[in-house]
């Protein structure tokens, strides 16, 4: 989508502030438009055509409190932006908690506005495209990293407990990085049994074992050029973290009853449901593995933490659902 087929809304609560907010953006090919009422939450929709709010004033009026306190119903792409007064009773921590994407005090120039606002474009963008679902902040959080770390090569290790969606953050970084045209393999090394990982990962000669009746190669020969995500690596034995140190310190390996190295162009993505570090001083893992793998790190929070999300998570799931079983369903009262 282009810029001008994104709608912003600018309430002319401030008509100073308005004016100078929507001139800026409309002057950079954006489509901002005044409006003297905030929008209800439950008339947007991810099919709403509407992605930004900027609030210019009033935020201690009851209209405004009440759509900032409804934000937790709003589709996860909706941006909300609020300009305060210096005198305004609600402090920081009040506006971060119900879901603001960004807030500034008066007086703000409308350039400050239009970066703010190109910001929150390229995460309506990106939560688009990857399907990462959340506003609280550990989430905002999670995914300006995804952002961040696809832009690069270095190794990312994802933590975070069972079901939290550490496939579909290493899934985003691959299909947002310059690899995205390339395989991203995912393998699961709690799995696979130890004796067979090895090959599954880094490949066999013909009559290397019994049964190894042909030449097979394995998952980092195949990823060559794009991406391999290890899920639950804290399940690899050590034997088999011997050879993957090597891949990512030489980037070449050898096949299981091989001799002849292999070189690869692999960017490495781990994932783990465990305590590494706790791991590393049991003796269960590699101190030099665990520091290799974790040059860069996304931590999913679990749904315990981030209540405010499950609205979000209904809305969706219900969308799905009656999109899949061609169903109208209202949805859930609060």
């Amino acid at each position: 989508m282009e810029l001008q087929d994104y709608k912003l809304l600018v309430t002319d609560f401030d008509q100073e502030d308005a004016s100078r907010v929507q001139g800026t953006l409309n002057a950079r090919g954006m489509n901002a438009q005044k409006i003297s009422r905030l929008p209800r939450i439950d008339n947007l929709s991810e099919d709403n055509d509407v992605v930004i709010v900027i609030i210019t004033g009033g935020v201690h009026e009851k209209q405004t409190i009440q759509f900032i306190e409804s934000i937790k119903y709003a589709p996860a792409s909706l941006g909300v932006i609020c300009l305060v007064e210096p005198t305004e009773p609600q402090n920081l921590a009040w506006f971060d908690s119900l879901g603001v994407d960004e807030v500034f005090e008066k007086p703000v120039s409308g350039e400050d506005i239009a970066q703010a606002t190109s910001r929150l474009l390229d995460r309506n963008r990106l939560v688009g495209s990857i399907g990462i679902i959340g506003r609280t902040p550990p989430m905002r959080e999670v995914i300006e990293r995804v952002a961040q770390y696809s832009q690069v090569g270095s190794t990312v290790l994802i933590s975070g407990d069972s079901g939290t969606g550490k496939e579909l953050v290493a899934q985003a970084v691959h299909s947002l990085s310059g690899r995205r045209h390339q395989r991203f393999i995912a393998v699961n090394c709690g799995a696979i049994a130890e004796g067979v990982l090895e090959s599954e990962l880094f490949g066999h000669e013909k009559g290397s074992f019994t049964g190894a009746t042909s030449l097979r190669k394995g998952h980092f020969e195949i990823a060559d050029g794009g991406t391999i995500f290890l899920d639950e690596v804290g399940e690899m034995p050590l034997s088999v973290q011997v050879k993957l140190l090597r891949v990512l310190e030489e980037k070449e390996f050898m096949r299981v009853g091989g001799s002849n190295r292999i070189r690869v162009n692999v960017r490495m993505l781990a994932a783990t449901n465990k305590d590494l570090e706790l791991e590393v001083e049991r003796g269960a893992f590699r101190r030099d593995l665990f520091y290799r793998l974790k040059v860069l790190s996304v931590v999913i929070p679990p749904l315990r933490e981030r209540r405010e999300d499950i609205p979000l998570l209904l809305n969706y799931f219900i969308k799905e659902l009656s999109r899949e079983n061609d169903k109208k369903f209202a949805g859930i009262d609060p």
